[in-house]
């Protein structure tokens, strides 16, 4: 007798209770057939959504609002291979894009490709060690389900740890000292020229603010992304929504091959801001993205979120960061490899901040905000960047912009009477902006569970569209947090989500449809459901929202 349960231990808000996988050899093959034919089904049937590209087993990939998102659920494995299968091509493009600006510099140009190809997954070995298990198990799944697509698209596993690992390890490479003798004639930074990093230098900001300053007391957040742009990360953006076993989703706008959480939030409106902040004090560790992924992925208050990325502790590089939530609560964060430093909202440590004993601290209440600029007396004495160590932070343009200017903005508004919402968060997200080098610009409505995210684009004639001049696009992640659920006790399809306002179970509000051997039936109540069946939930305008394979 073949045995049911809930696909990916189904932790929705009203039902935390959800059965491992479980399922006979029976129901293990239909699985396997809905995982080899689910991508011909969402080019071939009449009424396949309108908004998906393609499909593997629970994941798709949908063209959404000006970006697409690609949707991965169940555990490690099934997540890696979803991910490799359905983005692979574009993993592939971002590799090969790295190896050809590396190519481009006077110093790599006649290195030989090889070198270049050994010196990148040399790299990616050395961070792999630090890897979180789970995100392994991913890695090497995208390797294998790149390889199932047709014509097969190789992977290979140190390549895509060097993705996940490239902002970290330039971080590192920027501090070394002595690089310059490791091959004579060459510069220090020519290890990461032969890498194709050599052009990332980052300036980011972020904030975050609630309770009197906003509309509805709601936390409204921001994250831009200062990196050179023009040089072609702009054509592998990629929005990912994650929903795996036993854990809570989160959403990552990111780039094609990476696996943590660059820009994004989670189900519980815990959201992240990073900015890099290079300090002397350096080493190989877990990259900051797979640390965020793993705290988002169990926390449910931005307060859980800092312990546990606290307790991760295997850093590598100077970076502040703002992490903020649903509820109200902000924090402001500085850390290097030593040091983990926590501001709340109008702490009065932001006031130890000082320059020939002047502070440049900015306190205010119901907001944190940060640019790279420490405010922590011991990791501003570590600090290279914005005149560090021992210089003067405040004239730099990360200050005036990033920090001040952030500052100073989120007072105009108090000062003005206007309550802060999303036009007023993308508006003082466009005004921080690089002007010249925005690679990323985004606005968060964490109670929402809401995200507009703009991406600078290259233009076939002309300069690059920088993030901030661009639309900021609509990514519905409270849609993507509904989800269906077969429950064996009442013998029904049931429809459940992360928010508990946004719950409808009705189901005469949502269309759902069943995929059964080469057969593409709508549900209706009292329709036997059985073991190996494909359920989509979709929106009734045909929107698909999420799959489910009942074991």
């Amino acid at each position: 007798m073949l045995s049911f349960s809930y696909l990916q231990g189904r932790n929705f808000s009203s039902r935390r209770d959800v059965g491992s996988i479980t399922g006979s050899i029976a129901g293990l093959i239909a699985a396997h057939f809905l995982f080899s034919t689910s991508f011909v089904y969402a080019q071939t049937a009449s009424n396949a959504p309108s908004n998906v590209l393609a499909t593997y087993g629970t994941g798709f990939l949908e063209q959404g609002d000006g970006v697409q998102v690609l949707h991965l659920s169940g555990s490690p494995s099934e997540m890696g291979a979803e991910y490799g299968f359905l983005a692979g091509d574009q993993i592939q493009g971002a590799l090969n894009l790295i190896t050809s600006i590396a190519k481009t510099d006077p110093e790599a140009k006649h290195v030989p490709n090889w070198v270049v190809t050994a010196a990148r997954r040399f790299a990616g070995w050395v961070f792999w060690h630090h890897f979180p298990s789970d995100v392994k198990t991913e890695i090497t799944s995208m390797v294998s389900g790149a390889a199932q697509r047709k014509p097969a698209i190789v992977l290979e596993q140190y390549d895509i740890a060097f993705l996940n690992s490239l902002i970290d390890l330039v971080g590192i490479l920027k501090q070394q000292k002595g690089l310059e003798n490791v091959i004579p004639g060459r510069s220090k930074s020519w290890l990461a020229k032969i890498l194709g990093l050599s052009w990332m230098e980052t300036n980011c900001d972020s904030m975050a603010v609630w309770g009197p300053r906003t509309v509805g007391g709601k936390t409204f957040q921001t994250r831009n992304i200062d990196v050179q742009t023009g040089l072609g990360l702009e054509k592998f953006p990629l929005v990912i929504v994650f929903k795996p076993d036993g854990a809570i989703p989160y959403v990552s706008a990111s780039f094609a091959g990476m696996n943590g959480i660059v820009t994004g939030m989670n189900a519980y409106g815990v959201g992240l801001g990073q900015i890099w902040a290079y300090s002397n004090i350096t080493r190989f560790g877990t990259p900051w993205q797979l640390e965020i992924k793993e705290s988002f992925a169990h926390a449910t208050t931005a307060s859980q979120a800092v312990q546990m990325f606290e307790a991760e502790g295997n850093r590598t590089y100077g970076s502040n960061f703002v992490i903020a939530d649903a509820n109200g609560q902000g924090y402001a964060l500085e850390t290097t490899p030593d040091d983990f430093v926590i501001f709340t909202a109008n702490d009065p440590k932001e006031k130890l901040a000082l320059y020939n004993g002047v502070s440049y601290g900015d306190p205010m209440p119901y907001a944190v905000f940060r640019g790279d600029v420490a405010m922590d007396p011991k990791v501003r004495s570590e600090q290279t960047a914005s005149n560090g160590p021992t210089g003067d932070p405040t004239t730099t343009f990360s200050y005036q912009s990033r920090y001040k200017g952030q500052g100073d903005r989120i007072l105009a508004y108090e000062q003005q009477g206007i309550l802060m919402g999303e036009p007023e968060a993308e508006a003082i997200s466009r005004q921080t902006a690089d002007p010249s080098n925005n690679l990323q610009a985004s606005v968060y409505s964490n109670g929402d569970r809401d995200l507009w995210v703009s991406y600078a684009m290259m233009n076939d004639t002309g300069p690059v569209t920088q993030a901030y001049q661009g639309t900021y696009h609509h990514i519905p992640f409270a849609d993507y947090l509904n989800g269906l659920a077969y429950d064996p006790k009442d013998g029904r399809v049931h429809v459940h989500s992360w928010i508990p306002s946004h719950e409808n179970d009705d189901l005469r509000a949502w269309e759902v449809v069943v995929y059964r051997s080469r057969e593409v039936i709508a549900y209706h109540e009292g329709m036997k459901i059985e073991s190996g069946d494909m359920l989509e939930l979709r929106e009734p305008g045909g929107r698909l929202i999420d799959r489910t394979i009942v074991r």
